[in-house]
């Protein structure tokens, strides 16, 4: 079976079209990601603007002729952050299905967490149990592990475009600034309780934890067979940390081609990061390459098959 998952998120809009067996192991065919930044300041006034409207459905008719080269069975469309807090969210949706002909499912962050922790066990599925999936994205940060053999997910209001538009009004950032966003993202941590995780593997998706495991191995490029199951200890994550708060957005961009779209953004995405590994006490985060989409597709296959 082939599907087709499109994750409209804040900052980056990904593609993934990948084949399915009948045992639910997952062969990717296109894999693709672009940075139109949908949520651009709609933090700020809780609108998304017309150009970051028009950035993205220019990027999801690219997608939409991918998938109708590679006959895909079933095609699912999702919007994270951005979209499930914008006030105009239901005249961006009708934009999106007027410009591409697909409807757009908004998912909230409960759902989200969840999807991410399904993705990321889809590498690691001896961790299931053991596993807390940490999932930073542009407007808002998930989390999911297993209590007592329930599944807790919690989402958090902050992700890296939210913050580093919040907190950070220089490049590169005033120290000031830093500890501002520091002391903010741990109150929002505090807000929620945080179940014992004494015991458990932190493994991190997305970009923050990918863009991290390509600076941390000197690479230039994505390379999947060496970015996924590449572990971060929190002391590499503190020098990341520390590094990426005294550079400016070029000289990160400087560092990797991986850094491209997230150059002013991925300091925020290191400090949430930080943050969680020391008050989780995790000694170091696992990094999957696989996250929300592979989740998505992984739903989608157990509906298809069941009709």
């Amino acid at each position: 079976m082939r599907i087709a998952a499109i994750d409209i998120g804040t900052n980056t809009a990904l593609l993934l079209i990948a084949d399915i067996d009948e045992q639910g192991s997952i062969t990717p065919i296109v894999d693709q990601l672009q940075v139109p930044r949908l949520g651009e300041e709609s933090h700020l006034s809780g609108i998304i603007s017309a150009s970051a409207i028009e950035r993205t459905i220019a990027v999801l008719r690219k997608y939409k002729d991918l998938v109708l080269a590679h006959s895909v069975d079933s095609i699912i469309l999702t919007g994270t952050s951005a979209l499930r807090d914008a006030k105009n969210r239901q005249n961006v949706l009708d934009m999106i299905r007027t410009g591409i002909g697909y409807d757009v499912m908004v998912l909230n962050g409960n759902e989200e967490a969840s999807l991410s922790f399904r993705g990321a066990l889809s590498s690691f599925p001896s961790l299931n149990d053991r596993a807390v999936v940490i999932d930073i994205g542009g407007g808002s940060t998930e989390i999911a592990y297993y209590i007592n053999n329930y599944l807790k997910t919690l989402s958090f209001p902050m992700g890296a475009v939210r913050l580093t538009e919040r907190f950070f009004r220089d490049d590169p950032p005033q120290q000031l600034q830093i500890s501002e966003a520091v002391q903010h993202i741990g109150k929002e941590f505090e807000r929620k309780e945080l179940m014992d995780m004494s015991g458990k593997i932190l493994i991190g998706v997305a970009g923050t934890a990918a863009t991290l495991a390509c600076f941390d191995q000197h690479l230039l490029d994505f390379d999947r067979s060496v970015i996924n199951g590449y572990r971060l200890t929190q002391e590499r994550v503190e020098h990341w940390k520390t590094k990426l708060s005294s550079l400016s957005s070029s000289q990160i961009r400087s560092l990797s081609r991986v850094a491209e779209g997230r150059e002013d953004i991925i300091t925020i995405g290191t400090l949430i990061l930080y943050e969680f590994m020391r008050i989780g006490n995790f000694s170091e985060m696992i990094v999957s390459d696989r996250g929300l989409r592979y989740g998505l597709l992984l739903r989608e296959w157990e509906h298809r098959i069941k009709k």
